[in-house]
């Protein structure tokens, strides 16, 4: 199975205006390591459990899967050793962003780049073509595992294959080709936050986000810098959740937290945080 391992470096360059100190300009530098080959150990070992129970499930129950599933079975179309992945990382928030955060924040201030736990998007890939996506772990498992740790039910085992086993098909990736348009572009995701891909601009430095999905009314810029989007159509509140851990009253499962862009859009960012991202083959 074909995976490239690239060591990423990211480098926050925080500049603050000098006429905040008498000092001159002052830049905060934060460096850390992107852990490829960790991340590809997961999604190698996640995929490959995931094909091989597919497969055995799928060979044991086929009169009891819809043939529209059947048919678009990755397990069941595609030899393993011809599968290849890119991994989008998801980052959390820091805690202190519960209390921090406002509609005046930079958003790059609070994201946990040197992730101890690695949370996932694998963009399964056939042939140079995205085919199907799994998030590691999946949602609703992980989840009830924070939430409900002591209970695993028939309906569970059930909501295993409905959920995990029956998703794990060809798909429609239309949304993803920005990554195969902008490869040079380092791109991640917010644990819990769907529909939206953040982007760090490998030529200015600057962090943008990607929207795609229907959970915002109006109709949005698919690409804008990721603060501006934040301030405009998602608002503090939905930040400040994430930090929390409350990422069960945000997804798609029946969200309960609405989005509250904020009231004013301050533009006045004269100093932009930019991340520079570095590459080691």
């Amino acid at each position: 199975m074909a995976t490239k391992s690239i060591k990423i470096i990211i480098s926050i360059i925080v500049t603050i205006n000098s006429a905040l100190s008498q000092e001159g300009d002052k830049i905060n530098l934060i460096e850390f390591d992107f852990q490829s080959t960790a991340y590809e150990k997961i999604a190698t070992d996640s995929v490959k459990t995931l094909y091989n129970r597919q497969k055995e499930y799928y060979f044991k129950n086929k009169e009891a899967i819809h043939e529209s599933i059947y048919n678009k079975a990755i397990s069941l179309n595609y030899p393993l050793d011809e599968l290849d992945f890119h991994i989008i990382p998801k980052y959390r928030l820091y805690r202190d962003a519960e209390k921090k955060f406002n509609c005046k924040s930079y958003i790059e201030n609070f994201i946990v780049f040197n992730e101890p736990n690695k949370y996932l998007k694998v963009l399964i890939k056939a042939k140079d073509n995205f085919i199907g996506v799994v998030d590691v772990p999946n949602y609703i498992f992980e989840y009830q595992r924070i939430y409900t740790p002591d209970v695993f039910t028939i309906h569970l085992r059930t909501q295993y294959v409905t959920s995990y086993l029956n998703e794990f098909v060809f798909t429609n990736m239309s949304e993803y080709k920005i990554i195969q348009e902008r490869k040079e572009n380092f791109f991640f995701e917010l644990y819990g936050l769907d529909n939206i891909i953040f982007e760090i601009d490998q030529n200015s430095g600057l962090l943008y986000a990607n929207y795609f999905g229907m959970f915002i009314d109006e109709e949005v810029v698919p690409r804008m810098l990721a603060n501006e989007f934040i301030r405009k159509y998602i608002g503090e509140k939905i930040i400040i959740e994430l930090a929390k851990g409350n990422y069960k009253d945000i997804d798609d499962f029946g969200s309960i937290i609405e989005f509250e862009p904020c009231n004013e859009i301050n533009k006045n960012f004269s100093n932009p945080i930019t991340l520079k991202v570095v590459h080691f083959e």
